[in-house]
């Protein structure tokens, strides 16, 4: 029965203990503890109840009343659950006694000498766990001893399985096998990273009981994948198949990291908890994710496997789309684990800052500190296997502290940690270390900084101002934070220059200020090279794009003159497209003003078919072809160059798009249309609409943002586009949310015309989000709309 448990065999468990238990007396205490143990060990293998009987189940290591072999079943049982819930100390502590015990019997022979092993091993890996590398040496020389002794002598003999064709001493050595190679792969992970070691073990042959777990999970992923096929191929068939023994995907990959997990396998642990925190998270990637329990499996799966860039698309995905409870619950259950500063590792991190912004001002403050630990620390992944630079650690700590310190109250305790750091390890003038050290300068209330602090912080930062690795946005961001001027000049020749006077402030100079016809003069310079390079063949990557600064000139300065070279570079086939998105994303803006000439260009070549270019064997700087044209398509119906039927063709087709960036541009160009009066249908809205229940979040956002943007302009659609709207504005994560208030701002302001609460609709709502929302960074955005001010996305 224990087997089947292990097997994750619940069903067949449940069936044979409802006929064991029927001939049981109430007196049979003996019978009855079997029991008791039996179903503590199936309570422990459920996420759900694993916290409630995981104390109970260790408790049964020192139960004398039950076989010694049993005993140490709790013992490892009870590992692999403290493993899961962070709290491996009382595990620990348990094996140790365990093995103290085994250690004062006489005359268990090779059998007992092998338990011992089995407990040995499954101590040190937890143990590495923690981090504790002196007692994994001791426990890993004590398991390889008590190997020596399973090498002579008689196996115990016991009753087996009708199904099982040979004989306990088989059995047993298998599992001597199992654990010598998983000891040997833990003493290779633990020694000096120049050993040979892990030579002698990829060259040998694995020990054949790990053929059944290979099995067990080739079985779950051919379940998933049937699964999958059965979903894109033939929705709308109903399986009939009743799977007896449970899920057919789940239960199999859980009983294979089962066996991995209780033989001590770091690999194959690893490996197989990064599978099934997948499996988990692909099978209830559905809107709702109602599967709160094993989402949040997924999540701690997947951190636990030291799985860093996996966890992160996971954590940012509920971010962006929800639940935030789950996500926000795991931080917090992440947070307040007994040793958790001691044993952080980077994927703890990942998740740490992913779910900043929606964790109470407490939780932040305990975040940072914990975050803090991290920097120090030498061990980077749960099990050795990983090594972190030290630059790279430091930055990781930067970037997740200044997610973490809006609202925490810690901020005078950051800047003073921070400037240790920069004393200790030199920090001069590292691009990504400054680059993240001007997040957090960002991110500080330097008002609750003490003025010596501050002090030093500006005179670090006027000592690496000039570097010349640094990036000059920083350096000014940087300088914006401290509420200081830099000392750096840009050379007006740049292209950072340029980018200086469109975003730093310049732009309320005059439209012919001498720095905007500097920053005019460069753009033509390096437009004119631009073309001249692709006519030859060639391609420059520039630190920005050419084509886009100067629409960004044109936008905001209205310096007409730039028209013609950027057009050159825009319709010029052999210029990636990658360069030409950004231009025509700021062009399709309605305030930019289009010459006639230009308008007659994008008349002509409607609907742009011949800008589709050919590669030329550089593809990775070919860009999306298809997002460009309906980019090209956008500016084309903002500018008026194209009529509301010919429009209409290429944007239905667009929307029909297997791209959801190329769907997402129809919903765009839908609403340019619309607003620009070239139709008097409501067909733009329809589509938007349509649209606005697509698969992917990303084209949901851009429609959200674009309903809300035309909600309000009265017709006949008003009141069913505003609805859509609210309920899109209320989903779940934040994404959605965040583009909904961006179409709002981009509204015509009300604030400064004649109060008309019809066109203010909204405003209940982002007072309601600016006070309330979970998520710090709809609150911030909800309250800078509600004051006139840009929105941040950070």
């Amino acid at each position: 029965m224990l087997a089947l448990l292990v097997d994750y065999n619940f069903s067949d468990y449940q069936h044979y203990r409802r006929i064991y238990s029927e001939h049981l007396g109430a007196d049979d205490e003996e019978d009855n503890l079997q029991l008791g143990f039996l179903d503590t060990v199936a309570l422990s293998l459920s996420s759900d109840t694993r916290q409630s009987v995981f104390i109970q189940l260790l408790a049964y290591t020192a139960e004398r009343k039950l076989a010694l072999g049993q005993r140490i079943a709790a013992g490892l049982l009870g590992a692999v659950a403290a493993s899961e819930l962070d709290n491996i100390e009382p595990a620990a502590d348990a094996l140790e006694q365990l093995i103290v015990e085994l250690d004062n019997r006489d005359g268990d022979g090779r059998s007992g000498a092998l338990l011992k092993a089995i407990a040995c091993h499954q101590l040190a890996v937890r143990l590495l766990e923690l981090g504790e590398l002196d007692r994994v040496r001791k426990y890993t020389e004590q398991c390889r001893s008590a190997l020596l002794s399973t090498q002579s002598g008689e196996w115990e003999s016991f009753t087996v399985s009708e199904g099982v064709s040979w004989d306990p001493s088989v059995s047993q050595t298998r599992v001597s096998e199992v654990i010598s190679d998983n000891s040997d792969a833990l003493s290779a992970v633990i020694a000096d990273r120049d050993n040979k070691l892990w030579v002698d073990i990829v060259r040998r042959k694995p020990p054949i009981n790990e053929l059944r777990s290979a099995r067990a999970t080739v079985g779950g992923l051919s379940a998933l994948v049937d699964e999958t096929f059965q979903t894109l191929y033939a929705p709308s068939k109903s399986s009939t198949t009743l799977f007896r023994s449970g899920d057919p995907v789940i239960r199999p990959l859980f009983s294979a990291l089962l066996n991995a997990e209780l033989t001590g396998s770091i690999g194959r642990m690893q490996n197989l908890r990064e599978l099934t925190g997948k499996a988990l998270a692909v099978r209830n990637d559905t809107e709702a994710r109602e599967d709160v329990a094993s989402m949040r499996e997924a999540i701690r799966l997947l951190r636990h496997a030291d799985k860093d860039a996996a966890l992160r698309r996971l954590a940012y995905s509920l971010r962006n789309y929800g639940p935030l409870n789950i996500l926000k619950n795991s931080v917090e259950e992440l947070l307040t684990g007994d040793r958790v500063q001691s044993t952080v590792t980077r994927s703890d991190v990942t998740l740490i800052e992913a779910g900043s912004d929606v964790l109470r001002p407490d939780m932040r403050a305990i975040a940072i500190e914990i975050v803090e630990a991290f920097s120090f620390k030498k061990k980077n992944s749960r099990f050795n296997t990983s090594v972190l630079a030290g630059w790279k650690r430091l930055e990781t700590y930067l970037k997740a502290t200044a997610a973490l310190l809006p609202e925490s109250g810690r901020d005078s305790h950051v800047v003073s940690s921070v400037l240790r750091m920069i004393d200790q390890y030199k920090i001069g003038g590292d691009q990504l270390l400054f680059s993240a050290l001007t997040a957090v300068a960002s991110a500080v209330d330097w008002n609750e900084v003490p003025e010596e602090a501050a002090t030093r912080w500006r005179e670090w930062f006027y000592s690496v101002e000039s570097s010349k690795d640094l990036q000059m946005r920083d350096v000014f961001r940087m300088a914006r934070s401290l509420g200081v001027e830099s000392s750096v000049r840009f050379d007006p020749a740049s292209l950072d220059f340029v980018a200086h006077v469109i975003s730093e402030g310049i732009a309320a100079q005059a439209e012919d200020s001498p720095a905007v016809d500097k920053a005019v003069e460069t753009c033509l310079d390096y437009l004119h090279r631009e073309t001249v390079d692709a006519e030859s063949g060639t391609h420059t990557l520039w630190s920005y794009s050419p084509a886009g600064l100067a629409s960004g000139l044109i936008r905001m300065f209205r310096r007409t003159e730039l028209w013609p070279a950027l057009i050159a570079v825009l319709f010029h086939r052999s210029i990636p497209a990658r360069e030409k998105n950004p231009a025509l994303e700021i062009l399709s803006d309605a305030s930019v003003f289009v010459p006639p000439n230009i308008v007659d260009s994008l008349a002509r070549s409607w609907p742009f078919h011949s800008m589709a270019r050919d590669a030329g064997g550089r593809e990775f700087l070919a860009g999306n072809d298809a997002l460009t044209l309906a980019s090209w398509r956008k500016l084309a119906i903002t500018a008026g160059a194209v009529s509301a039927a010919d429009a209409q063709i290429c944007i239905i087709q667009d929307a029909a798009s297997t791209d959801e960036a190329v769907r997402g541009k129809a919903a765009e160009c839908a609403s340019a249309l619309y607003m620009s009066s070239a139709s008097s249908d409501d067909w733009p809205i329809v589509l938007i609409l349509q649209l606005s229940h697509d698969k992917s979040g990303l084209v949901r956002g851009i429609s959200g943002r674009e309903l809300a943007r035309i909600s309000a302009i009265d017709s006949q659609l008003t009141g069913i586009v505003k609805d859509r709207v609210s309920e899109i504005f209320r989903e779940p994560g934040i994404a959605l949310t965040l583009n909904v208030l961006e179409g709002f701002r981009m509204q015509d302001d009300w604030r400064v015309l004649p109060v008309d609460k019809t066109r203010a609709w909204w405003l209940p709502m982002v007072v309601e989000f600016a006070g309330n929302h979970p998520s710090f960074i709809v609150r911030r955005n909800a309250a800078k709309l509600l004051n006139g001010s840009h929105a941040d996305h950070r």
